[in-house]
Parts: structure tokens; sequence; C-alpha cells
């Protein structure tokens, strides 16, 4: 019964073919993308995307989930075309659009990509923690220099 559950309007998979992803693939959209995947996408697609056959798998779907980690599937599917997948759902896979903001979903597309052998940017976290060690390195020069003042 459906009674009460909003239903979401499924648009063409031609509006979102091309579309390209609008987050950037840094440090902080594959760490969110991996823990939106780990909630809501581990149980069928496994680890790193390589179908999961598990009990819960098993007991929920007809046929395996696709295997992600298939890099001639991902070469053959756009960044709109994944995009549109997690948000409307396909086949058995339920629609993610309901309680998933589409930064989050983006940030998955991005995760998932890094299973054909995408790197992500990690720039940004190696200039986040260099801030962070030349804060605490000044931090602590300032530290010394008063306890010296002050003998």
């Amino acid at each position: 019964d459906d009674t009460g559950k909003e239903s979401m309007p499924k648009a063409s998979l031609e509006e979102f073919r091309d579309l390209e992803n609008p987050v950037l693939n840094d440090h902080a959209s594959f760490t969110g993308g991996k823990e939106v995947y780990r909630l809501y996408c581990y149980r069928c697609h496994g680890k790193n995307g390589q179908e999961n056959n598990g009990s819960y798998a098993q007991s929920v779907l007809t046929k395996p989930a696709p295997d992600l980690s298939d890099p001639a599937l991902l070469r053959k599917m756009t960044d709109g075309e994944l995009f549109y997948t997690m948000k409307f759902g396909s086949g058995e896979m339920p629609p993610t659009g309901g309680y998933l903001h589409e930064e989050e979903i983006w940030q998955t597309v991005n995760y998932i990509r890094t299973f054909e052998g995408k790197e992500h940017d990690t720039t940004t976290q190696e200039k986040s923690n260099t801030t962070l060690y030349g804060a605490i390195l000044l931090i602590a020069v300032l530290i010394v220099y008063v306890v010296k003042r002050r003998r």
C-alpha cells in the first residue's frame, strides 16, 4: 500500500544524460560520497562496487546488483546517468532523491568513479593539513617566545 508515501516525479533520463558533475572531485567530496555509499549502497553493491551476494542482497534482490567495479559498465554511463539512477532508482534499486540532497548524490557519483581507478584530488586535504600544522607550529613558537620573555 503506497498510501501516505511521497512520490517523486520521475524525470526523463535524457534530461540528465549530458549533465556534468558540479561537485569538485576533492577529498571532502570523496569522504562524503564514501559515507553515503556505506549507508545506502553497500548492502547491495558491496565493497568497491563489487556486487554483494551476502544474505541481505540475496533476501531483497531477485537478481544481483550491477557490479560498479566493472570499468566497462562505468565507461558507458555518464555522471548524469549515474546521478539519475541514484536519484530516481532503477529496477529494484529504490530512489534516493527523497532523502539525499543533490550534492550528496553527486559526491557519491565521484566516489563510485574511484572504483574504476579515477583518483580524487587530495590537494585540498593536503593544503588544510599543511595550514593546520603551520598554525600549530606558529602557536608553539609564540608560547616559547612569551615564556622566554617572562623569565
